[in-house]
């Protein structure tokens, strides 16, 4: 039952993704509607190809697994976690290309991407299922992740475009090794974002390395946000408040999610160890 309850979930967000992607394509290529963005000085000369790609690409990617959800073959759900990572990879595109993307979809292709992971463990891959506590903690760890990652990106991609000139003074950083926002705009959104990024995609599949990116996303956002705080935080001025604010809001997070990482890391796999090692011994 529960797992008929997590296919229902992912055809639905298979399928409105699908229907988002195919019905932009058409409707721009026909000229209903403009683009979403301006493609002229691009890769492209304008959007007919990224609406092609749109449409066929991720659109259909997204309808194939809607189609093949409850077949319930294993490659089914690798056909669902590949559509969930095609419309993350095309947002990441969007971002390379013009600057923008979509946080929804993003949040989107995570939680498919999430769900086939579950649906994997649970039925074709063997392991033995964690209690019920843990999964709860996995999900709980994807929100979090999935809030940083979508914060950080775009976060960082605000700073590269200077919509946040009119907040953050380059005085501020007198005294660090940069003279602008670029290269800590970068670190916020490849490093910060990308780890989280990372994380909150790998969290479902039940392996110790998964476990520890998460917690290493974690420790990254606490690492930036501390190196923030002794860099400018002195120089804010009135506006200290506001940014302590912040930071101890992405702190706690961050350190949730290095935390609960951690609970899940010492319960399953620390703990598991060591009980194969008494029995060993005993042996």
């Amino acid at each position: 039952m529960r797992h008929k309850a997590v296919r229902r979930v992912l055809t639905i967000l298979l399928a409105g993704v699908a229907v988002f992607d195919i019905a932009q394509g058409i409707l721009v290529l026909a000229g209903v509607c403009a683009p979403p963005v301006n493609y002229h000085g691009t890769l492209f000369s304008d959007a007919t190809i990224p609406m092609l790609l749109v449409a066929i690409v991720v659109g259909g990617s997204s309808l194939l697994a809607t189609a093949t959800v409850f077949t319930r073959h294993a490659w089914s759900v690798l056909l669902a976690a590949a559509a969930g990572l095609i419309t993350i990879a095309w947002e990441l595109t969007q971002i390379a290309v013009v600057g923008q993307f979509s946080s929804i979809l993003m949040l989107i292709g995570l939680a498919i991407i999430a769900l086939a992971e579950y649906l994997w463990t649970t039925e074709f891959s063997g392991q033995p299922l964690s209690p019920m506590k843990h999964e709860v903690i996995r999900i709980v760890l994807l929100v979090i992740a999935a809030f940083i990652a979508t914060s950080a990106i775009e976060g960082g991609m605000a700073l590269l475009r200077g919509e946040l000139d009119r907040f953050l003074s380059k005085a501020w950083l007198a005294g660090t090794p940069f003279s602008d926002y670029t290269i800590p705009g970068l670190v916020l959104a490849i490093v910060v974002g990308g780890s989280a990024l990372i994380a909150a995609a790998t969290i479902f599949i039940h392996r110790e390395w998964a476990v520890l990116v998460s917690e290493l996303a974690g420790l990254v956002m606490v690492g930036y946000l501390v190196v923030e705080a002794v860099s400018i935080d002195s120089k804010v001025g009135t506006a200290l408040p506001t940014a302590l604010m912040l930071q101890l809001f992405y702190f706690v997070l961050g350190m949730a999610l290095f935390g609960l990482a951690g609970f899940l890391w010492k319960r399953e796999y620390r703990s598991s160890r060591h009980f194969h090692l008494r029995h060993a011994r005993h042996g």
